[in-house]
């Protein structure tokens, strides 16, 4: 745990925002804060994840099985595929709002995005939360899902 960095992130994050709200949207200085934000994005995305992979490798050899490894492989697949239907809907905009027979624009972002990240951040909750009790408490847990996706991390011993 790195202490500091919260602010200095938050703080970063001010000032990306401000350069994007008190910018035009075409000029260079927005693009140029549009890109800032892409590569702190991407830079957040590798460190998240390569702590969660961490996490996991942990988690199943504090305490054996694949635990660590399947939630970790669901959060991953699940940002994976919220940002590809980011991209998606940006890039194919124009062909998804025309489909054929009267179908509807299929809301990739609204859907693929919030949705996958709102599912992957419960999946990497659950990991870190998994490691906190097996890892760093010494406690005894176990994973179950609902609907195969959704994890419930279930204390089965409340003291080491």
């Amino acid at each position: 745990r790195a202490p500091g960095v919260q602010p200095l992130a938050a703080a970063w994050s001010a000032f990306i925002a401000a350069g994007l709200l008190l910018s035009e949207r075409d000029s260079d200085v927005h693009v140029s804060f549009r890109g800032l934000m892409t590569v702190t994005f991407s830079v957040a995305f590798v460190y998240i994840f390569t702590a969660g992979s961490v996490a996991g490798e942990e988690v199943d050899a504090a305490r054996g099985g694949g635990d660590g490894a399947t939630l970790f492989r669901l959060t991953f697949v699940s940002f994976v595929a919220a940002i590809l239907s980011w991209i998606a809907d940006i890039l194919l905009c124009r062909e998804l709002q025309a489909l054929p027979l009267g179908m509807p624009y299929p809301q990739l972002h609204a859907l693929g995005w919030h949705f996958g990240t709102c599912l992957g951040l419960l999946q990497l909750f659950c990991l870190m939360l998994l490691h906190q009790h097996c890892v760093r408490d010494g406690l005894e847990a176990s994973v179950r899902y609902r609907a195969g996706l959704v994890p419930l991390v279930v204390a089965t011993a409340h003291e080491p």
